[in-house]
């Protein structure tokens, strides 16, 4: 039982996916991946079908997560 955890821990550990975290200004929490930035002016963001242009001025911080995608990496097609 405790090699299969082991097994299943390394496993998902593989399959992590960053996801990065937008906090705004205004309190709104955005989730994707920042595919374009230009330091000082603005961020784009993509998250699942919409893209987001996001100003630096209204950024308070960003972060990002590593997102588990276990079952989601094996069934990514069936799921939308």
């Amino acid at each position: 039982m405790k090699k299969i955890f082991i097994i299943f821990s390394i496993f998902s550990l593989l399959v992590a996916e960053k996801l990065d975290v937008i906090y705004k200004t205004d309190g709104s929490v955005l989730r994707g991946h920042i595919i374009e930035q230009v330091p000082s002016e603005y961020i784009i963001l993509e998250s699942g079908l919409n893209t987001f242009k996001i100003q630096m001025t209204i950024i308070q911080s960003k972060a990002f997560n590593l997102l588990k995608c276990v079952i989601s990496s094996f069934f990514k097609h069936d799921l939308n």
